[in-house]
């Protein structure tokens, strides 16, 4: 009987253990300790409140920890931060910078693609030309932020993600000729390109991997986080990493319309 007890106790604690797991601290930083853990970061003093020193952004201001951090997979991580604006113009985005094994900032355009737009080059392209030539653009768009993705994975599984095979943002127009179909290109191809090269349009999305992005300016200072966990397959969604992320570091921005500073402190990044 105790044998018995013994082993529903053990297991209803493991299940609670499981269950109310709490999550470990990675790093913290708050103004009161200076920018020195930052990358572009500036703080100053508000004497009007409880809270002395903030960091503080204006407009085109962005914020980097110094800091990368190794990813693992397997866990959950919930980053979080207070923040207070003085204006009302302008959303606030918070999240990751994504690094590849080799420690290069994976572009947003080398993981965002146009789903079904894979095909091949029916023509060798070549530097300097502004055109392509595809087998099949049915789904391909025109966009300033659109691009030609080079030597992808033919196998439909986007194993080449991150593919920074690409040419410069812009395509211009997407049209059909007697054999295929010709994308222009807003900037000449920086080098030659096999004809059967397999090709697929990318775009260059969310510049950064957000978890939070606040569409209103808080008048009064608010909490504001979000999570991420496991790697996305396919498109990347609000949540998960970037294909290829290897190390990430801490991301911060305000889009300020208005003019006014926004005041930003507290950072807390949570590992589960």
């Amino acid at each position: 009987m105790f044998k018995i007890t013994l082993i529903i106790f053990l297991l209803i604690n493991t299940v609670f253990s499981f269950v109310f797991a709490e999550s470990e601290i990675l790093w913290f930083d708050d103004a009161e300790q200076g920018p020195g853990k930052w990358i572009k970061a500036k703080t100053t003093e508000i004497t009007s409140e409880k809270k002395q020193h903030v960091f503080v952004l204006m407009p085109g201001d962005r914020m980097f920890s110094k800091e990368k951090f190794t990813l693992d997979n397997t866990k959950k991580y919930t980053l979080s931060c207070d923040v207070k604006s003085l204006g009302k113009k302008g959303n606030i985005l918070l999240g990751f910078a994504c690094f590849d094994k080799k420690g290069n900032e994976i572009p947003s355009a080398a993981v965002h693609y146009y789903p079904g737009t894979e095909t091949t080059l029916i023509k060798t392209a070549y530097m300097g030309d502004t055109e392509i030539y595809i087998a099949d653009g049915t789904k391909w768009e025109t966009s300033k932020w659109a691009c030609v993705a080079f030597d992808i994975d033919s196998s439909g599984k986007q194993k080449d993600i991150p593919n920074k095979k690409l040419n410069s943002l812009g395509i211009t127009n997407v049209s059909k000729v007697d054999n295929g179909w010709k994308i222009s290109l807003a900037k000449p191809l920086k080098k030659d390109w096999q004809s059967g090269t397999y090709v697929r349009e990318h775009k260059n999305f969310t510049n950064r991997n957000f978890v939070y992005i606040q569409p209103q300016m808080p008048q009064k200072w608010k909490n504001i986080k979000g999570s991420c966990q496991g790697v996305a397959r396919g498109n990347p969604r609000s949540g998960q990493w970037w294909p290829g992320t290897v190390e990430f570091r801490i991301f911060f921005m305000a889009n300020i319309l208005d003019g006014k500073e926004i005041y930003v402190d507290n950072f807390k990044l949570e590992i589960e």
